[in-house]
Formats: structure tokens, sequence, C-alpha cells
């Protein structure tokens, strides 16, 4: 269970802090709901039910730096994700987005920038769907990595050139390399 005040991810909604855990009547029903404020929007309050496990199994706790770091250097083993299909990929890729898994979240991003880079050697475009779907893993995912390294969201993607080089070449940073970013 979370707590007030936790700082958690929830879904397409990203990083969401805890700012109430308490009964709610909706609709005839009176039940424990958390009360989700997102960080880095003024979109309106998110209400989770607390014993709807459908809703309330979405939310989860942060990555920490460690685990951010191990993402990045696992990226280029991460599967490809491309669907042939525009129909099954579009479906496949709203499961991605809605379920907000780190480890697939990565994929996703991985799958779309290879897919981009592979029709731009084409002198092709991608489809915009696929560009929105990229859009979205892009902002789930930078907006918690900024949250817990504790920088702007522009910076998330030249952090992850950088850790990728980083590993990609066998360099390990000093630890004070590690902590200025």
């Amino acid at each position: 269970m979370f707590q007030l005040n936790d700082t958690v991810f929830y879904g397409v909604h990203g990083v969401c802090t805890v700012t109430d855990i308490s009964k709610r009547n909706f609709c005839g029903s009176v039940s424990d709901y958390y009360t989700l404020k997102p960080v880095y929007t003024n979109r309106s309050t998110v209400f989770v039910p607390v014993e709807k496990q459908e809703l309330a199994g979405k939310m989860r706790k942060l990555l920490s730096e460690k685990e951010i770091r191990r993402l990045i250097e696992d990226l280029p083993n991460r599967e490809n994700l491309w669907v042939d299909n525009d129909a099954i990929r579009k479906e496949t890729y709203a499961n991605i987005l809605k379920q907000g898994s780190v480890s697939q979240l990565a994929a996703l991003i991985k799958t779309l920038y290879e897919h981009r880079l592979h029709l731009a050697a084409q002198n092709k475009k991608m489809h915009a769907a696929d560009e929105r779907v990229l859009a979205e893993a892009e902002r789930m995912l930078h907006e918690e990595f900024a949250y817990v390294l504790k920088i702007d969201k522009d910076q998330v993607v030249s952090f992850i050139s950088e850790q990728l080089h980083a590993a990609m070449s066998g360099e390990e940073q000093p630890e004070e390399q590690k902590r200025a970013k």
C-alpha cells in the first residue's frame, strides 16, 4: 500500500504524487481512494480505488537511479517489438502504454527508433500513429528518469546517449560524474 506524499508511477498519467488517501463516494459506492496529482502536468486529479487491483495495480514505485542505469545498459539487448499488421501493432502498443511497464516502454521506444531509422534510410517517414505512440512512450519514460535523476526532461535523451556510449565502449564513469548528471 502506498502512503501520503509517496511519488509513484501510474500508467499513462506518469509520475504522480499521492496527495490524499480517503473515503470517496462515487456512483453511490463509498470506498478508499488514492488521490494522485501528476507531477509534470496540470491534468485533473486522478482517483484510484485502493481495493480495485486492476487499477491500483497500475501504481508502482519509481525506479531507483541504479535500476535506470541498468535499464539503459540493457537497451541494446531489448527485443524488437515491431508488428507488421497495423491493427495488431496499434492494439499491442496501446496495451504497452496502458500497462506502463518500464522494460516494455524501453523496448517499444527502441523498436520505434530502429523502425524510424530503417524508413529514413529508404527516404520514408514513420506512420503518424507510430510517431504518436513513440512520443507518448518517451514522455512516460522520460518523466520518470528526469524525476529520479533530478534532471530536466529535455536532458534525458542526452543522459541516455551518454550512458549507452559509456556502456558500449566499456567505460565506467567516475562516481562524481554520475552524480553531476
